[in-house]
């Protein structure tokens, strides 16, 4: 299998909260100049785009805490959806209670926490995951189709058909408020499940996992055309390629993992 990966600063902010976890490997504070491309052959795949909030310091901890939470339980996620629910359930509650020691050895750190969004290969299906607003979406031809739900203020306003258009998510004025993540407080923990039957999947097709940066930047269709006949290291390529053309949109770190299925 297939990925390409990438985070990094974006144009405006001076660090890079953001972190990748995706089976046994960590990227996190770092800025990369272009999308690498990985092969994973382990029988172990989970993928995580991971969004830490909080400043500087506490933004960059808490997504580091989630990503090595993940790659410290690494070991089995070929398991039923089922259990791989219960799993990804368990290992953030762990990650919680990690920043929650953190916050009390250092009271700066209070506002820390981080939303994320992901994929497991279980054994009976693709399981697509998410807390706050980092998303997945599975490549429909030439379209995304989105699996993930965020957790925040414009997706309720969304729901309830007070935005007409999903695309006014991108610049409303409380588009950063978010009702769910992972921080000190375990309860706060909602986490949303999708499953892929892999009788649905044909080989070739590309899953796509982003923070909310990358869409914030990008209208769907930018996104889309990016993905749209090319394989996974040329869309990461694109993708980099249209944040530098849209600098002045790109206000926020970026990072995505892009991952094209086989059978």
């Amino acid at each position: 299998m297939k990925i390409t990966a990438y985070t990094n600063k974006g144009f405006v902010r001076e660090h890079n909260e953001d972190a990748l976890s995706f089976s046994k490997n960590i990227l996190a504070g770092c800025s990369m100049s272009a999308p690498l491309e990985f092969e994973i052959e382990s029988d172990s795949k989970y993928f995580a785009v991971i969004d830490g909030m909080g400043g500087y310091e506490g933004g960059e901890i808490a997504a580091a805490v989630i990503a090595r939470a993940f790659f410290e339980d690494s070991e089995d996620w070929n398991i039923p959806a089922l259990q791989a629910k219960e799993k990804i359930k368990a290992t953030l509650v762990k990650a919680s209670h990690e920043i929650s020691s953190l916050i009390k050895n250092n009271p700066k750190l209070a506002s820390m926490g981080a939303a994320l969004a992901g994929l497991i290969f279980c054994s009976d299906c693709v399981l697509s995951f998410n807390c706050g607003d980092c998303r997945t979406y599975l490549q429909q031809g030439e379209y995304l189709e989105k699996l993930s739900h965020d957790h925040s203020i414009v997706q309720e306003l969304y729901d309830r058909g007070e935005l007409v258009d999903e695309d006014l998510m991108r610049t409303h004025k409380r588009k950063n408020i978010i009702t769910s993540c992972v921080s000190d407080r375990e309860y706060n923990i909602e986490i949303f499940f999708r499953e892929v039957p892999y009788e649905n999947l044909r080989a070739g097709q590309k899953f796509f996992i982003c923070s909310d940066g990358v869409w914030e930047a990008l209208p769907l269709e930018a996104i889309e055309k990016c993905h749209a006949n090319h394989s996974a290291k040329e869309a990461g390529d694109l993708l980099a390629a249209a944040f530098e053309v849209k600098k002045e949109d790109c206000r926020d770190n970026v990072s995505f993992i892009v991952i094209e299925f086989n059978s």
